[in-house]
C-alpha cells in the first residue's frame, strides 16, 4: 500500500512557519507525508491527484470556521472516504456542531498538542479505506431496484430513488448500515449508538452519546434537504429509529 498523504488547508500560508497551527515537521517526524494547500482549488487538485485505490488521504482544515465548513462539505461530496480533521479557534459547542454537520470526522482546537493531533490522525488513518466497520456485518447485496434507496461506493454514498447522491461520514455510514441491515429496518437507540461508537472507536462517557446520535441524525436530515430529498427516517418515541423507505 502506498504511504498515506496528509493535506493541510489554510486560507493563507503564513510567512513564519511557527505561526501555523499545524507543525509540519512534527507530523512528518511521526511518518505523515504532508502537503500544505493555500486555497480550495489547490486542495481539491491535490486530493484528486493522490486519490488512488491503494492510498489513504487525510485532510487537516486549519482555516477559519466558515471556510472549514464549506471546504469539508465540498470535499465530502467529491471524496466520501477522506479522513477530515477540522481545527477550531475555540471549543465552543456551536462551532463544533457546525463542523460536524459539514462532514468532518473529528475536531480539535488550533492550540491542541502535537500528541493529540497525531493520535487523532492515526485513528482516522485506521478507519480510512476500510470497507465495513468490524461490528457491522454487511450482507451481499443484489443490484438495487429502480425506485429504491441504496448505498454505493462501499457504502460511503447513499443514493435516493431519484438518483440523488448523498455522501456519508464515518458515523452516518455506520448508522445507516445498522438500520438497513436490521429486520424491518428498526434499531433501538442503544444499538445505533454502539454501531456509531464502534465505527469511531469512541471512548466518550455514556451520557454524551445520546446527544451525539441526535446531532448525527439532524446533520443527516439537513444534508438530504440540501439535495432536495426527504430522508425516510422515523423516530420511534423513546426507543430508536426506523428507516421507512424502500430498500
Amino acid at each position: 500500500m502506498l504511504s498515506p498523504i496528509t493535506l493541510i488547508f489554510e486560507s493563507s500560508i503564513p510567512d513564519n512557519a511557527g505561526a501555523s497551527p499545524v507543525a509540519l515537521e512534527s507530523l512528518e517526524a511521526h511518518g505523515f507525508q504532508t502537503i500544505r494547500c493555500a486555497d480550495l482549488t489547490q486542495l481539491t487538485q491535490q486530493a484528486r491527484l493522490h486519490a488512488l485505490p491503494n492510498r489513504r488521504i487525510l485532510v487537516i482544515l486549519a482555516a477559519e470556521i466558515a471556510e472549514n465548513c464549506v471546504t469539508a462539505n465540498y470535499l465530502r461530496t467529491l471524496h466520501p472516504n477522506l479522513g477530515i480533521l477540522a481545527m477550531s479557534d475555540s471549543a465552543d459547542e456551536s462551532s463544533l456542531i457546525r463542523l460536524i454537520q459539514s462532514g468532518v470526522d473529528n475536531t480539535c482546537t488550533k492550540d491542541a498538542s502535537v500528541a493529540l493531533v497525531v493520535t487523532i490522525l492515526f485513528r482516522m488513518l485506521a478507519r480510512v479505506g476500510q470497507c465495513v466497520p468490524a461490528a457491522i456485518p454487511q450482507p451481499v447485496s443484489a443490484a438495487p431496484e429502480t425506485g429504491s434507496w441504496f448505498l454505493s461506493e462501499q457504502d460511503w454514498v447513499m443514493v435516493s430513488p431519484e438518483g440523488k447522491r448523498i455522501p456519508l461520514t464515518t458515523g452516518e455510514r455506520a448508522f445507516m448500515l445498522a438500520l438497513l441491515n436490521a429486520p424491518d429496518h428498526r434499531v433501538p437507540h442503544a444499538d445505533l449508538i454502539a454501531a456509531v461508537n464502534q465505527a469511531y472507536d469512541d471512548l466518550s462517557e455514556p451520557d454524551h452519546r445520546q446527544n451525539r446520535l441526535s446531532v448525527l441524525v439532524s446533520r443527516l436530515r439537513a444534508k438530504c434537504n440540501q439535495h432536495n430529498v426527504k430522508l425516510p427516517l422515523k423516530s420511534v418515541h423513546r426507543w430508536g429509529y426506523m428507516f421507512s423507505g424502500q430498500y
